[in-house]
Formats: structure tokens, sequence, C-alpha cells
């Protein structure tokens, strides 16, 4: 189970399990210090994220129907709080007619924009607390008082950096030719939590080799077919990039794997590193803008893990195994500071070496059956 443990962080794109270099990559914000009573924060003054009540109501979270007496947590406090719980309707109240009037008398526009209403009325936190789903309507959410559900922070960033990558114009990787073999540019991103182990290309390649990289939970649905382009204005004037880059592969088959070098011997590849001729999902860049986004997406959490399958963001991995599988194959051995080099021989049925022995597979397994 040590083995388990160590790699509980590494796994979890859509999975409901961490992005595979997530293991070095990830841990819990530290809390403010506190030797004295009167330095410890209560969780509404911790700088966690704001995710909004939404992302609570999974009916695997705190959304469920009926109660679960087999948790420390009933598992239903959402459906408690929007039906019964007159927080939820704190917002609301501000923009009824009682509202108005004690707010005029105040010499207050609108109640329901004004800071001194928003801080009982609603989780009134700083919009760079507040995730993409937070919305100040919900009133009185679970976070005002039990803090942000999202508390964690990228602490190492050069595991995190390896998946982004410098881009040339036209979409391919700058590579540093000065030493051989050409190195891939990275782009330092101090301020990004959003994770690229590349599952997005291991689902495009499903689309075209099916079953190859294991069995698709979605193979009888055929999933968008997009190019992406970037502008670096907010009119949209100026193009930037569109990604992925038109492949350049040896055959000059845009399906191929086998890219073509350019005169300096780097492969002329895409932020996959793989020729790619579509994406089906742009990941974190639909909402940023950012090419370096692109593909890149949000880490949940691991809690209840065995509860949520599908698996990743595609619902590709009917099982925890075949997730398992997947990061062992075509994941971790790519991102080398994990030290998980794919020198283990291929599992009966599979032609693909592996990163993790069976016993580590086995002992990963179980500790995520637990959480």
């Amino acid at each position: 189970m040590k083995f388990a443990m160590i790699l509980a962080f590494v796994l979890a794109p859509g999975l409901a399990m961490a992005p595979a270099f997530a293991a070095a990559a990830e841990k819990p914000a530290d809390k403010a210090p506190s030797t004295e009573l009167g330095n410890i924060k209560l969780p509404y003054e911790l700088p966690n994220r704001h995710m909004g009540v939404s992302t609570c109501s999974s009916t695997v979270c705190h959304g469920s129907v009926k109660s679960n007496g087999n948790y420390n947590v009933q598992l239903n406090e959402y459906i408690t709080w929007s039906h019964q719980d007159s927080h939820a309707k704190a917002y609301t109240v501000l923009l009824n007619e009682r509202s108005r009037n004690i707010a005029a008398k105040l010499g207050i526009p609108e109640a329901s924009k004004a800071k001194i209403c928003l801080d009982c009325h609603a989780d009134n936190v700083p919009e760079n607390m507040r995730g993409r789903e937070f919305n100040l309507s919900d009133g009185v959410g679970c976070e005002a008082c039990h803090g942000g559900a999202k508390n964690l922070q990228v602490v190492n960033r050069d595991v995190h950096d390896l998946a982004f990558l410098e881009l040339k114009p036209d979409g391919n990787v700058l590579f540093d030719s000065s030493v051989q073999p050409p190195k891939v540019v990275e782009t330092p991103q101090p301020n990004n939590e959003f994770l690229n182990v590349g599952f997005a290309n291991i689902s495009y390649l499903g689309q075209i080799y099916g079953n190859l990289f294991g069995p698709r939970f979605n193979a009888t649905v055929s999933l968008p077919q997009y190019r992406y382009r970037f502008y670096k204005d907010k009119k949209r004037k100026i193009k930037d990039v569109d990604l992925p880059p038109i492949p350049q592969t040896v055959s000059g088959n845009p399906f191929d794997l086998q890219a073509k070098l350019d005169e300096n011997g780097a492969p002329i590849v895409g932020p996959n590193l793989l020729p790619q001729a579509f994406s089906t999902d742009p990941g974190r860049a639909v909402i940023t803008g950012s090419p370096h986004d692109f593909e890149a997406f949000d880490v949940p959490a691991l809690r209840g893990i065995a509860n949520t399958a599908p698996y990743f963001h595609d619902n590709s991995t009917e099982t925890l195994r075949d997730a398992v599988d997947l990061y062992s194959r075509f994941i971790l051995p790519f991102f080398t500071m994990l030290n998980l080099p794919a020198n283990n021989p291929p599992e009966p049925g599979s032609f693909f070496p592996e990163a993790l022995t069976p016993e580590q597979k086995a002992d990963l397994l179980e500790f995520l059956q637990v959480l």
C-alpha cells in the first residue's frame, strides 16, 4: 500500500482522478499558521477558490436525494440547503420591494449590487477567488461558511511546466536546436493551476484508431472534430495561432503518428508532441483564450472516485482499472521527472510496455477504492 499512497495524487481531465503528474505537482494549499487561538483562521477566511454550490450538487458528492449513513456526512446537504434552508434565498430577497425600499432609504441604488448588502446576503468573495460556476445569486451557499472547495495548488512547477510548451506562429512546438537531440522549449506558468497530461490526445487517437490503445466506454460515440483559432486581441482581428497545427508526417498521411523532422532534426509537432489532425476538446483554452491552455484541464478531487465512473473528460474509460492502465502505458512514462519509465513488459492482451508493475497497479487500485 505504500506505493499506492505515493501514487494517490498521480491519478485523477475529467476522470474524477487528478491528471497524471499531479503526484509531484499538487498538494492542498497551506493554511495560515496559527500559534495562538486568535490567529486561527476560519474556513471562509482561507484563500481557497470558491467554486459555487453547483459543484457540490453531484449525487456522489452532496446532492444525494437520500441521506447516507455510511459516511461522516449525509451526502444530501445540497438538497437540504436548496429546498429547506433560507440561506439559499438570501440573494433573491435583495430583489423584492421591501429590500428596494430599505436600499432607497440608505441611499443605495441597487441592493443586489451593493457590497454592504452582498456581504450578508451572498458569498461575496473577491472576483479572483470565484470559480467558473460561482454565482452570487446562489445566496449564502456551502462555501460561505465551510470555505472554498478548491484548495489545490501546484507546488512543483518543473513538473507542471513540462506540458506547457512554447509555440511557433504555425502552432508547432519550438525546439532548442543548440543541443542534440533538440529539446522542447517550455513556457513557465507561475499562476496556472490547470494541468495538461495529454489525455485529450489519447481521446483523439481513440477516434482514429478505435480500441488500439485500450477499451473505450464511449466507442459508439463520434466526438467533435475541431481546429481552433486563437487571437491576440479581444476583437478577434489579430490572429495568434491555429491549434492543432496541420500534421506534417513522414508518409504524408495526416493520421500517421511518425512526425516529419525539420532541418535541425526536431520533430514538427503541436503541443501534444504527436501529429494531430483535430481536437475533441480544447480544455481550459475555451475559457482563457490562451493557446498555452490548449487541452489543459482542471483537477477534480479523488474522494469517492470509485463511485464516479466513467472516467476522463470524454467518459472513455469504464473502470478504474482501465484508467490506471492508460496512465501506466501512455502518460506516466512521458513525464520523466516522475521517474516512472515504461520498463515493465506488456500485460496479457496489450502491446504496450508499462510504467507500473502488476503489484503496483493492484496496490493503487486498492487505495483508490477506499477513498
